[in-house]
């Protein structure tokens, strides 16, 4: 037997009764809207396939010029966190090529800016030591090494260049206001490699565009030409309140209806070892201080 055919996939009905099995004992949801048994509903896709954002107005002082695929809101910013928090590596690709997409008008313009021979540089934020650990990968990186790739296939000349590194003690941005961020990043970056000629900076959320502004400052202060920067998603404006408004949002309410429905054909001895689903819509009330989000309305 060839080598071909012993490692080739399995037939049309054998690979659906594997990928049935698997979800019997690995159970799948959409991230996005927790439709059950698909990996990624096409609602959902389409919020990330759907034309760019575009440049983002709203950044740092210092910071280049940013372009992005969507805003970090509704489902694709329920995507993003599954694949960044909770492991759905499964979601790259489509990150990858909203990111493709986000960036195209900045290498079109890197391409015209160079003369075909220089090569351009894909340069990640880096992400601290430990969500690395956690997240059993540099995330960011690796979307820029299929960016880079996709690149390639078109006759580019790219490569991915992650010679930034956050110093000891940078910590995650996670929680800050604008200034707390423009303040705790600055300093917080420093060179581990050669710079490049020339770059396009490679991040996969934009708030408010400090780490990028000081990203830009490194490379500029060692002769590096930064010519933009591209992610995936961008934070909405300061005050722009994210979509859905108070209540317990759609993934609650989700879950609300499964458990009607559970409680109206569970036996009663089951249903009696932990609360209705009633009783629980009872609490989130009492917390959110309103009912349940309309359904498609954005934790």
């Amino acid at each position: 037997m060839s080598t071909t055919a012993r490692h080739a996939p399995p037939p049309g009905p054998a690979r659906a009764a594997l990928t049935a099995l698997g979800r019997l004992v690995w159970p799948v949801d959409c991230p996005g809207c927790e439709r059950e048994d698909v990996a990624l509903c096409p609602t959902c896709r389409w919020s990330l396939a759907a034309p760019p954002l575009g440049r983002v107005e709203h950044t740092a002082p210092g910071a280049p010029p940013v372009r992005a695929a969507a805003r970090y809101d509704g489902a694709p910013r329920r995507l993003l966190l599954a694949w960044k928090e909770r492991g759905r590596h499964d979601l790259s690709p489509v990150l990858a090529d909203a990111l493709r997409r986000a960036g195209e008008g900045a290498v079109l313009a890197a391409v015209r800016d160079g003369d075909g021979a220089e090569t351009l540089a894909l340069v990640p934020v880096p992400s601290t030591r430990a969500a690395v650990r956690a997240r059993g990968d540099d995330l960011v990186a690796d979307l820029a090494r299929r960016w880079a790739r996709s690149l390639r296939h078109r006759g580019v000349r790219v490569r991915v260049e992650p010679v930034l590194a956050l110093r000891a003690g940078a910590g995650d941005q996670v929680g800050r206001t604008a200034t707390e961020r423009a303040a705790a990043r600055r300093g917080a970056l420093h060179l581990r490699g050669r710079p490049p000629a020339r770059c396009l900076l490679v991040d996969d959320v934009v708030t408010t565009g400090s780490t990028l502004a000081e990203a830009a400052r490194v490379l500029s202060g060692v002769g590096t030409r930064v010519l933009g920067g591209a992610v995936v998603l961008a934070a909405p404006p300061p005050g722009t309140a994210r979509r859905g408004g108070s209540g317990p949002g759609p993934d609650l309410s989700r879950h609300l209806r499964r458990r009607l429905v559970t409680d109206r054909h569970e036996p009663r001895s089951a249903a009696a070892r932990r609360p209705s689903a009633r009783e629980v819509l009872r609490r989130a009330e009492t917390v959110c201080g309103s009912g349940p989000a309309a359904p498609g309305h954005a934790p």
